[in-house]
């Protein structure tokens, strides 16, 4: 079985926030510095919501204050990180004794953020603040029926309004993806890939770029769910 990162699916929710949070150092200047006023007045008002206070976040880098408002609007919403599509698959696979590879490695998968230029970090908190912007709510809804629209619409509407963002946590790590999936594919050996739905939509999706390199992709419909009582 094939995850995005290994360190993402082993680690607790809370423990994989204190990691990100271990590599978020404090900026020279503080957080409100590197944002518009439009952006400070959305994250006070968010904060205020959220029963937080904004000096807990005055020296966070922009992306690890979208990080931890995400996770704070997750709580709000009932979604909890533990029940992840992806972490009950890899303790699945470790039951079974299956073999768990991570696309891209651990300090890859942090330098997503720890690396990551400044507008795009920002671009990331005010998506993340965005009220007019698909919640996750929404999306886990989506999935949960199978309404690839919305999913669909989602990361359009990512690429259009949040580039910076998009390029990063999506078309970059397609990208860099293809080569372990290549060797993967070109083995004997059936992998099961688990990522995020966002990876399977659009022009720089997974799927796209698999059929760039000569790949046929064939969708092989869900198996009918057994009744129960």
């Amino acid at each position: 079985v094939a995850f995005e990162a290994l360190g993402q699916v082993r680690l607790t929710e809370a423990d994989y926030v204190r990691r990100l949070g271990a590599i978020a150092e404090s900026q020279q200047g503080g957080l409100l510095s590197r944002l518009d006023e439009a952006t400070t007045e959305r994250l006070r008002s968010t904060v205020e919501e959220l029963g937080l206070s904004l000096d807990s976040f005055r020296h966070f880098k922009p992306w690890f204050a979208a990080q931890t408002l995400s996770g704070f609007m997750s709580v709000e919403s009932q979604l909890s990180a533990a029940l992840g599509v992806d972490r009950q698959i890899y303790r699945g696979a470790v039951r079974r004794r299956l073999l768990a590879y991570g696309l891209e490695s651990d300090d890859a998968h942090d330098a997503v953020f720890n690396r990551m230029p400044e507008a795009a970090s920002v671009q990331f908190l005010q998506m993340v603040l965005d009220p007019d912007f698909p919640s996750g709510e929404s999306l886990v809804d989506a999935w949960v029926v199978g309404d690839e629209a919305v999913i669909a619409d989602y990361v359009r509407q990512l690429q259009a309004q949040y580039p910076l963002w998009y390029e990063r946590v999506l078309k970059q790590r397609n990208e860099a993806w293809m080569a372990p999936l290549q060797v993967m594919l070109s083995g004997e050996r059936r992998f099961t890939v688990v990522a995020g739905a966002a990876h399977f939509f659009g022009p720089h999706s997974v799927p796209a770029l698999l059929k760039q390199r000569g790949f046929t992709l064939n969708r092989v419909p869900l198996a009918a769910t057994p009744a129960t009582d």
